[in-house]
């Protein structure tokens, strides 16, 4: 499974990361609308909705029912169309 999810693109610590949250079905439907970016699927998935619940003080529980898949995958939509600016883009300039 680690070396499928390496072939597609994702890190090492984002593939122990999604493991370990047990993520992958959610992944794996987001993949198709970036398979150019997965650790950024990831981030959405995963490590965005953590840093918002610390940072605002809202129980993760919560966040992750304001957080579904359809919101990521508008997400991904919009950064597709360059709607919005993809956060990764950032991190690698």
């Amino acid at each position: 499974m680690r070396d499928d999810l390496k072939k597609k693109g994702l890190s090492q610590e984002m593939t122990k990361l999604l493991l370990a949250e047990r993520k992958l079905e959610e992944f794996k439907a987001l993949l198709p609308l970036s398979k150019s970016n997965p650790d950024l699927i990831v981030k959405l998935l995963i490590l965005y909705p953590k840093e918002l619940a610390s940072k605002e003080n809202i129980e993760k529980k919560l966040i992750s029912e304001m957080i579904t898949i359809d919101v990521i995958e508008s997400i991904l939509e919009a950064i597709n169309a360059q709607k919005i600016q993809n956060p990764m883009s950032e991190q690698q300039c």
